[in-house]
């Protein structure tokens, strides 16, 4: 049983960690491409608005998702442990 719950919570934090990274990866995509108009002189209002919409929406699936972790998180583990 310790040896699933273990293994239980790395998925959890693998599966968080990789999500996190793809986030900031987006972000970072963003980013560039934000300063790539800004030094070409350019506006690009409406792309930057389809992009942050787009990112949003997958942060608003990500904080969706963080909660069920923490919900399977507390259930796997509702008091203090050292595992966690």
């Amino acid at each position: 049983m310790v040896t699933e719950a273990v293994s239980a919570l790395c998925r959890i934090f693998d599966d968080w960690t990789h999500e996190s990274r793809r986030l900031v990866s987006i972000g970072d995509e963003i980013r560039d491409w934000m300063m790539d108009v800004d030094r070409r002189g350019g506006s690009a209002f409406y792309d930057a608005s389809s992009k942050l919409r787009l990112f949003r929406e997958r942060l608003e699936v990500q904080f969706e998702r963080e909660d069920m972790l923490l919900a399977t998180l507390s259930t796997l583990y509702p008091a203090s442990s050292p595992e966690v």
